[in-house]
């Protein structure tokens, strides 16, 4: 009746993926709802996604980054567009912090704005891994040993065994700031 698949409306009640005004209207239509009085806006509340962006953390794509403070603004963005740029499904736990360095180079460019989630990552995606005080933007090696990887084989591998370490979560999209 509402033209989408049985997957779809599942992802609607798991909060997997946000509805749209236009299906809002079908399912009203399609239980014969009136919406007699009710002003629907252009684009619901549920269609934006607001992001913390800590400016002044930075992590490195190179040797590490120490960072002492965390303070943070929020950005807003469509969940359209996070979904069509960074084919995100899920808008849950997202950061923004700053890369520096050339280690990813040139799957990421030399200082560059990350958005980081904060799940479970797997073989060889890119992550932001704290190792004591320094944060690090990597591929995730688990097997046959826990470690880093470095696109730019310019830099070695950073072994994990033993070390004090937190994998803090997976990049899922990059963008660079230019200048006008």
């Amino acid at each position: 009746m509402l033209g989408v698949s049985e997957r779809t409306i599942r992802k609607y009640k798991q909060e997997e993926d946000s509805m749209q005004v236009g299906m809002f209207r079908k399912i009203m239509t399609a239980f014969d709802m009136s919406s007699k009085g009710v002003s629907l806006p252009q684009t619901l509340n549920d269609d934006i996604v607001s992001i913390p962006f800590y400016e002044d953390t930075t992590a490195s794509a190179g040797r590490g980054a120490y960072n002492e403070a965390e303070t943070s603004r929020v950005m807003t963005f469509g969940k359209d567009f996070l979904r069509e740029y960074f084919g995100l499904i899920s808008f849950k736990d997202l950061s923004i912090i700053r890369s520096i360095g050339d280690s990813m180079y040139p799957t990421l460019p030399q200082d560059c704005y990350v958005l980081v989630q904060k799940k479970a990552v797997k073989e060889s995606e890119i992550c932001v891994t704290r190792i004591d005080d320094e944060l690090y933007i990597k591929r995730l090696q688990k097997q046959p040993t826990i470690r880093l990887l470095s696109d730019n084989m310019a830099y070695q591998p950073i072994d994990l065994e033993g070390k004090n370490f937190e994998i803090i979560g997976c990049i899922v999209g990059y963008f660079k700031k230019t200048a006008l």
